[in-house]
């Protein structure tokens, strides 16, 4: 099998979530904290990837600086703010 059918597969996996698979928006929490701004969480690994506050780019490139988080990870849909 070749890597990129495997990240593909991967990333197709219920306990996978990144900001573009269509699954709308959702709540990270790692030991119970929410978190924002997080990129990638996989739930069965526990691991949360999130940008690094106050936002910054990491210097020549357009990367934004993110961090790693390991622990209890849960992901939930967004509940709609009230008006």
């Amino acid at each position: 099998m070749t890597s990129a059918k495997t990240e593909s597969e991967y990333f197709k996996q219920a306990h996978v979530h990144t900001g573009d698979d269509g699954r709308g928006l959702r709540d990270v929490f790692v030991g119970g904290v929410l978190f924002d701004d997080v990129t990638f969480a996989d739930t069965e690994l526990g691991i949360a990837v999130m940008a690094v506050q106050p936002l910054r780019v990491l210097p020549g490139t357009e990367y934004i600086d993110q961090i790693a988080v390991l622990g209890d990870v849960r992901v939930e849909p967004k509940l709609a703010e009230a008006v």
